[in-house]
């Protein structure tokens, strides 16, 4: 099935270019709700910059990219083109850097994971608490440090998102001249020696090759592939980045994740995790289509500080979990950030017709935050895409191919894998036996090569006739606006 979806993908991309506008750049895709004859026309428009690759996004995989492509190949003139009006100083959200999204980093640039250490904190303990729907409670306590340096000889590191993206921005060659901001892409046209990049502010660049490292909600995936849009896996997330000097104490171990994991009606999550750098990220998480649009404070379409969200959390939280209940209440109601969690599914190619164009990290394979492989997989395609145009400099466009070529087999097993176990936690139904899971984790955190190093065969037959799309709560997500989400 999943063969054939692809099929399908591929067919739609062959018959969207027999519609494509001829222009003096070659064939410009039309982008959905645009004029043609007006996209056609602005390619005449005077370029603001004419340079040799561009990068779109300013998170954590952009800024990744550029570290690595002008350290290495300072003679490439590369900027990136950020949509934000500036970097972040805070932010709701908080990530998790194993072993493999490590050494992709180090790959980079070795600065990159001292620094990750520095500001973060390595993650040493692991407490789950499952919630029974009879009332009954059992923790276990995992240790973390030892399981993963036992492993790969290395821990995990826990870090806020602000804070990542401000250690790898203070990474960028002149960051101030190679970070643009207020930048938001509108669409683009590709020919046979460069592409057009077309802003909102009605600024237009002109470069060789584009990646783009635009997030799950990718303009540039959307161009290529319009009839698609993120998978909503039918859950509402609540999360925050707080002080934890704010907290009630004892939340959590210094170094530690505290999980919860509720199954009864509703069906929910929570976590508290030690941030490092004197921060707490908290998160809350249903699981139920139904009952989190009810929870909501925008009808699912998310946003800050909603009114009555904190309320309707802390009711259902006090009823089984008096600890997450505290944390609520000594969180403000302005601080919790509610968002869908969504994902991406597998495309039959990463690159535009002509080849210029390549997509990056969750652009191009974004997935269920499960098992905290998101920016881990996209550090890896960073890393992937820096290697190859380092070694194919002399044609950008070979390189965008052999970056495909690497990086797409195993890119897709992780993609799938969390998407799976993604609807597991969203089903509260098991699909991996416990033991197959742990294997494929280690296999994901290896950063192994599916060629050289297979995973579990269990997994690869599972995945074979896997599709997230027919687990019940799973649908399309068919709203492109970052804001709706």
């Amino acid at each position: 099935r999943n063969r054939s979806k692809q099929n399908q993908a591929g067919a739609m991309a062959t018959k969207r270019t027999e519609t494509d506008t001829d222009t003096e750049w070659g064939r410009a895709i039309e982008k959905p709700g645009l004029d043609a004859e007006n996209d056609a026309a602005r390619s005449n428009d005077p370029v603001s910059q004419t340079i040799d690759i561009a990068i779109v996004g300013g998170g954590l995989v952009g800024l990744s990219v550029a570290i690595g492509l002008l350290k290495k190949m300072p003679e490439l003139n590369v900027k990136i083109y950020e949509r934000a009006p500036e970097l972040r100083s805070q932010s709701q959200g908080i990530l998790a850097i194993h072993p493999n999204g490590m050494n992709a980093l180090n790959a980079i640039d070795p600065e990159i994971p001292k620094r990750v250490h520095e500001v973060g904190c390595e993650r040493h303990i692991r407490t789950i608490t499952n919630i029974n729907a009879d009332g009954t409670v059992k923790d276990t306590v995992l240790d973390t440090k030892g399981d993963l340096s036992g492993k790969f000889g290395q821990v995990a590191v826990g870090i806020t998102w602000h804070n990542c993206q401000q250690v790898l921005a203070s990474l960028v060659p002149m960051k101030d001249e190679n970070i643009v901001t207020s930048h938001s892409l509108s669409h683009f046209v590709e020919g046979d020696k460069s592409v057009l990049l077309f802003f909102e502010n009605g600024s237009t660049v002109k470069a060789r090759i584009l990646l783009a490292c635009d997030g799950v909600f990718s303009v540039a995936r959307r161009q290529l592939y319009p009839n698609e849009s993120p998978i909503w896996f039918g859950q509402l997330n609540w999360g925050t980045v707080i002080k934890t000097s704010e907290l009630p104490p004892n939340l959590h171990e210094k170094n530690g994740v505290h999980y919860f994991q509720h199954h009864g009606d509703p069906l929910w999550m929570s976590m508290l995790n030690d941030g490092g750098s004197g921060y707490t990220f908290w998160q809350f998480r249903v699981s139920d289509p139904e009952k989190s649009r009810e929870l909501s404070g925008n009808n699912g379409r998310g946003g800050l500080g909603l009114p009555g969200v904190k309320e309707k959390l802390l009711r259902i939280a006090k009823e089984s979990c008096g600890i997450v209940a505290s944390a609520i209440e000594a969180i403000p109601e302005s601080a919790i950030f509610e968002r869908s969690i969504v994902g991406q599914s597998s495309l039959p190619t990463w690159l535009s017709p002509l080849g210029r164009v390549a997509l990056v990290g969750d652009s191009a394979h974004g997935c269920h935050p499960n098992i905290a492989q998101g920016a881990n997989s996209a550090f890896e395609s960073a890393a992937a895409i820096v290697k190859v145009l380092c070694e194919e400099k002399e044609s950008l466009v070979s390189a965008l191919k052999l970056y495909e070529s690497s990086r797409k087999p195993r890119a897709d097993l992780v993609q799938n894998s969390a998407n799976a176990l993604g609807v597991s936690q969203a089903s509260g139904t098991q699909i991996f036996d416990k033991d197959v899971a742990v294997d494929m984790m280690d296999w994901i955190r290896r950063g192994k090569d599916p060629m050289e190093h297979p995973p579990p065969q269990a997994v690869i037959e599972m995945l074979e006739h896997f599709d997230p799309l027919e687990a019940k709560g799973v649908s399309r997500l068919w709203s492109h606006k970052t804001e709706d989400i």
